[in-house]
């Protein structure tokens, strides 16, 4: 595995969400960048935004998803 595709270190990713403070986890592999929440978790591939803007953006949809 190449540099480049070496995970970072988890990162905590904070969101407000219908009046509740909402923590996560993240980290970016190569151009993916995963987002784990309450034993789930979601990527995407990095494009033109900021690693910590998708990752805000993945932990709302997790959120949303388990009906919170």
């Amino acid at each position: 595995m190449s540099s480049s595709q070496r995970p970072a270190a988890d990162r905590e990713v904070q969101i407000e969400y219908k009046g509740k403070t909402y923590r996560g986890r993240y980290s970016v592999t190569g151009s993916v960048v995963t987002v784990t929440w309450s034993l789930e978790s979601r990527s995407t591939q990095v494009g033109g935004s900021a690693p910590a803007v998708l990752a805000r953006m993945l932990l709302k949809e997790l959120i949303r998803d388990q009906g919170f």
